[in-house]
This record gives structure tokens, sequence and C-alpha cells, in this order.
């Protein structure tokens, strides 16, 4: 504890007591599972519209942003590159499409992911780590 800030470490976050208090009152409300409730007060407190998940208990008790299935998700995800392709054509779009494998590793989720990655490449769409892409613009920028 330092001061009235708690500090813990998901991915790369840290959280504050405001933060557990919001887990809690969403652990308590939804009746969700400790560390789902932890991603949704994360995400609630980031302002995230969306919380993309394969557990159809949190997409059923969940609100304050939109919960949506993998099914979901790749209708999302074309429908964005498709509309940023058409806007790119007179400036430069990116789309970041983050990828957990909490999430998207498990063998009945792979199928969105092939899905998303044939519509990129059947519209000539550029797929880049992040690495990738700080190297684009530092060569860009030179």
């Amino acid at each position: 504890m330092l001061g009235d800030k708690w500090v813990c470490y998901l991915g790369k976050l840290a959280h504050t007591r405001a933060d557990f208090e919001l887990f809690a009152e969403i652990r308590s409300t939804k009746n969700l599972k400790a560390f789902d409730s932890l991603q949704v007060a994360t995400a609630l407190r980031c302002g995230c519209d969306f919380f993309i998940t394969g557990d159809k208990t949190i997409v059923k008790r969940l609100s304050g942003m939109v919960a949506v299935d993998f099914h979901e998700f790749v209708e999302y995800v074309c429908d964005a590159m498709d509309w940023m392709l058409k806007e790119g054509e007179h400036c430069a779009r990116m789309l970041s499409v983050g990828l957990h494998l909490r999430m998207i590793g498990r063998a009945a989720r792979m199928g969105a992911l092939h899905t998303i990655l044939q519509h990129a490449s059947s519209k000539a769409v550029w797929v880049a780590t992040r690495e990738q892409i700080a190297q684009h613009w530092v060569a860009e920028s030179v």
C-alpha cells in the first residue's frame, strides 16, 4: 500500500483503491469470478466500449459496456477494417486488434482469428506486429 493507492499489476496497468472497490462491487452484484470481475473493472476504468469474451455468463450479466462474443467480434473487426480501408484512400489508417492468449488461444476460438486474417489478406491489408509498426514510423520520420 502506497498512501491511499494499492498497486497491483495486471498486464501493465496499475490498479488503485477505487479499482478494487469497483472490482468488489462487480464481484458481488454480478456474481462473476474474481479474475473476470477484475478484468471488467479494469475495462470500465479505461473507458472501453466493448468487452470481448467467449464467456456467456459475463455476456448475460454485464452492463455498462457492450459484451460481445467471438462471432460479433469477427464481424466488428471485419466491418472496421472495411470502413478504415475506405477512409485510407485519403489518409493513413491503423486498426489495432488486441488479442490475449486467454481469449483467442483456444482451439474453439481460433476460427475467429483465422476469419479475420483471411479477410485482411483478401483486402491486401498489412498485418504487422507493434515492433514492425514502430520501425515503419521511425523510417518514415527520418
